[in-house]
């Protein structure tokens, strides 16, 4: 039976790890799969301890990681020893630029197949060290797999990607528990609509409330009522209303967010006739 390690810190959440858990699936008979992921890790909103799968199909490994809040440095602790293992395959799901990615392509032994998996979607130039591991990534790479369309079109003119053998592999998803809300019984607001890089159409930002707080359905009403004013570029009204939704959630961040915007609104321009939120980066 062969045997395939798959390591990246994304692992830490269950939903992630169930890549790993189909792969187990898949190669059931055939191959014998095991999922490195952290212990814990500072995610953008919490601390995440690993996370449990109801009936697994892949073995898990747990590993400290260090400087876990720096995403170009975090490195994986007591990987030695799992990567000493007699592997076919070691699949890193970490950016070849970044520390992790490096460190997993430089220890992995050089009997196994390497392949790792990114998202990278613009191509930027990397400074020292940072693109000095991106290319020691990809030269020791047997192979590569992009995350989707538009992250082969960004990478497969830099040096060394065309070289190698590569595959468009798109995340899945898992349909049972990302569905519509069939009985439309969920609250939802829109929030804005979001220009991002390497994406032709706006997108339309929603926040649905599982659980919403009395009054909550009145103030999203209103919420979409002041955006509406700030895409017609009735920016004095927009404040209006927004004052006053902060009257009651003084906290509340897409109200604060928007009014800011409407008391310097965005100039006329390309675009500018619906205004929306413009992330310059991923």
């Amino acid at each position: 039976m062969k045997r395939l390690l798959t390591i990246g810190h994304s692992y830490v959440v269950a939903q992630n790890r169930r890549l790993a858990h189909e792969m187990a699936l898949a190669g059931d008979g055939d191959w014998e799969v095991t999922a490195a992921a952290p212990e814990a890790l500072d995610g953008d909103l919490r601390r995440i301890t690993l996370e449990p799968i109801a009936g697994e199909a892949c073995r898990v490994v747990p590993l400290p990681m260090r400087r876990g809040r720096m995403a170009h440095l975090r490195a994986y602790g007591e990987l030695g020893p799992l990567l000493r293992e007699p592997w076919d395959v070691v699949h890193c799901w970490e950016e070849p630029y970044v520390w992790a990615g490096w460190q997993i392509a430089r220890s992995a032994p050089r009997s196994a197949r390497f392949v790792f998996a990114t998202f990278q979607n613009i191509s930027k130039s990397y400074p020292f060290p940072f693109s000095w591991m991106e290319q020691s990534v990809v030269r020791r790479a047997d192979g590569w797999i992009a995350f989707g369309e538009t992250v082969r079109e960004a990478l497969i003119d830099r040096p060394g990607y065309e070289q190698r053998p590569w595959r468009v592999i798109t995340p899945g998803v898992d349909v049972t528990r990302f569905t519509r809300d069939a009985a439309g019984t969920m609250p939802v607001r829109r929030l804005a609509d979001v220009r991002v890089n390497n994406i032709a159409e706006t997108i339309q930002l929603f926040e649905l409330q599982a659980d919403p707080a009395d009054g909550w359905l009145e103030l999203a009403r209103a919420y979409e009522e002041a955006l509406g004013e700030f895409e017609s570029r009735r920016f004095e009204r927009a404040s209006g209303l927004l004052g006053r939704i902060l009257g009651h959630q003084p906290t509340a961040g897409p109200p604060l967010v928007q009014l800011s915007r409407s008391r310097s609104p965005p100039a006329r321009g390309p675009g500018a006739d619906q205004p929306g939120w413009g992330l310059p980066a991923k």
